[in-house]
């Protein structure tokens, strides 16, 4: 093998660690979150964008109005408040499986909730 050949092989696979090591750090795109109330269970839909640790988007409220969020997801922590409308604060961990779970805080309290990637059983 050449030394070209070695250059480019080691290349190659320090950019292939460096693509996969990034895409589980995200939290942008769409979720499906998923929230227990005192009558049923309720969906709520995250729309997220991400810039390094910030992270910004909507949130489809309690009464099907979208509220713009943003905050930060760093070392699998997300954070995130509305920036406009109802209170509300988000605080989660992003599971091995790529799943989020965490609580959601309201002026009448707080609750727990989990999240799945839109599109995704």
């Amino acid at each position: 093998m050449s030394i070209f050949s070695k250059f480019l092989f080691l290349w190659l696979l320090i950019a292939c660690a460096a693509s996969s090591d990034a895409q589980p750090g995200s939290v942008a795109g769409k979720w499906d979150l998923t929230v227990p109330t005192p009558h049923g269970v309720m969906t709520l839909e995250l729309d997220l964008k991400q810039d390094d640790t910030a992270v910004a988007g909507t949130i489809l409220n309690f009464r099907s109005a979208r509220q713009p969020v943003k905050g930060e997801f760093k070392a699998g922590q997300l954070t995130l408040e509305t920036t406009d409308g109802d209170e509300l604060a988000l605080s989660a961990t992003m599971k091995s499986d790529g799943t989020l779970a965490g609580e959601l805080s309201t002026p009448q309290g707080d609750v727990n909730w989990t999240a799945k990637r839109a599109g995704k059983s």
